[in-house]
Order: C-alpha cells, then structure tokens, then sequence
C-alpha cells in the first residue's frame, strides 16, 4: 500500500517566485492548459520585475505547488517505479 505524503511546500519568497517562473514556462510551452482558470491571469508584477505576491490567489498558489511536485526529482522516480512494477498500463 502506498504511502500518502504531504506536499512539499516552498520555505521562502525565492523559492515561491521560481514555482510560478516553473509553471509560466509550462503555459508557454503549451503543456498546461486553461491557465486562465486558475487565476494565474491576475498575477501582477512588480516594478521590480518580482511577483506581486498579494495578487496570487490560493488556486494559482496550488497549482504553482502542484506543478513542482510532479516536476521534482522524487515525483519522477515514484513514477518510474510505479511503471517498472506495472508495465503493462
């Protein structure tokens, strides 16, 4: 039986930027569809060229987080076991 693990959630303003950056990337490359959705639409920047982090409602934040977890490295080898000990889905 497999073990339900929390999602990884990002520990600064830094690393919370680079998850929006990760998921801007996927929408440009045509692998996520429908971002408009998600209110990734109302996401502002700053001046700066930073997020505005106050724009970011929670269903962009989820889907910023989601998308990292199914990119990082520990997705991607449960995924390859998950194939290995399944091949034939």
């Amino acid at each position: 039986m497999n073990k339900i693990e929390t999602m990884d959630t990002p520990s600064t303003r830094e690393e919370f930027e680079y998850r929006f950056h990760v998921l801007n990337e996927q929408i440009r490359r045509d692998k996520y569809h429908n971002p408009f959705s998600a209110g990734l639409d109302e996401v502002r920047l700053l001046p700066n060229g930073r997020i505005d982090i106050l724009s970011i409602n929670e269903h962009a934040r989820l889907q910023a987080n989601t998308m990292s977890q199914f990119n990082s490295k520990r997705m991607q080898e449960l995924i390859k076991a998950q194939d290995i000990e399944d091949p034939n889905d």
